[in-house]
């Protein structure tokens, strides 16, 4: 078979499968029928569920604004230890920036100095 033989063969196929879809599209009315017909017909939650949810929301919001609000009357630490804090601070990460190798890149080779030590020095 060569390639003009399966081509031909494709576009017959896609012709009666064009034929078949126009033969029998369906009809508006049946459209929205079935579109109505799935609809949920009961919601998971009733009015009332909706309403303990929004309530036990509310009691927790309010609560965690009650202890938010206790929790900020300490009082606050001198900015000076905040700094001091903050300048002592390390990256956890920091060791992933070093590279093998990193003292050639840092310091400049002196002329006077063999660059590759050998073993007789």
């Amino acid at each position: 078979m060569n390639s003009n033989e399966n081509d031909e063969r494709l576009r017959l196929f896609y012709r009666e499968l064009r034929r078949r879809d126009e033969d029998s599209p369906p009809s508006f009315p049946d459209i929205c029928h079935r579109a109505v017909n799935r609809a949920p017909e009961r919601q998971p939650f009733g009015l009332a569920a909706r309403l303990a949810i929004a309530a036990a929301f509310l009691a927790l919001l309010c609560s965690s604004a009650v202890f938010s609000a206790k929790v900020g009357c300490r009082s606050p630490s001198s900015p000076a230890n905040q700094v001091a804090s903050l300048s002592e601070w390390q990256s956890p990460t920091e060791f992933l920036l070093r590279t093998p190798g990193e003292e050639l890149l840092t310091t400049v080779p002196s002329l006077t100095e063999c660059a590759v030590q050998t073993a007789e020095n």
